[in-house]
């Protein structure tokens, strides 16, 4: 039985930890990839710790790394990003909400210019949090 082309599509993940860790048994990532098999290669770029802006400064690279340009495989790009950048505003990774979002439109600028068509991107931010209840709970 003949193997459809010699390479398959690819469904790229870009985010942080949540991104990072969901290759993890019964993660987002991992179910993904067991759903798609033979389909898609899904291709984890999660960092851990890493801010929408933090992500913004190396995708230049990561395009380069997974020549995305070159390529131009991807059938689907996830973008999860947001919780670092909501932190406390105590924590020094925390990033105003008007930065966020321009962080997250450049880097789905970016895919698109690597040939992630904008209808073929998932947005993905954190849930929203009420603080009250929060500091109640922790």
């Amino acid at each position: 039985m003949a193997v459809r082309g010699s390479r398959w599509q690819r469904v790229y993940l870009l985010g942080d930890s949540l991104t990072q860790q969901s290759f993890s048994v019964g993660g987002w990532g991992a179910r993904l990839t067991d759903l798609y098999q033979r389909k898609f290669d899904v291709i984890n770029r999660g960092f851990s710790g890493y801010t929408s802006v933090y992500v913004a400064g190396i995708l230049p690279r990561l395009i380069d790394e997974d020549q995305l340009l070159m390529r131009r495989d991807v059938a689907a790009g996830v973008i999860f990003l947001g919780c670092n950048d909501a932190v406390l505003a105590s924590d020094p990774r925390r990033v105003p909400v008007e930065q966020y979002v321009f962080s997250m439109r450049a880097i789905s600028a970016r895919l698109a210019e690597a040939g992630v068509d904008i209808h073929r991107q998932v947005l993905v931010g954190p849930p929203p949090v009420d603080e009250v209840k929060w500091a109640a709970h922790c």
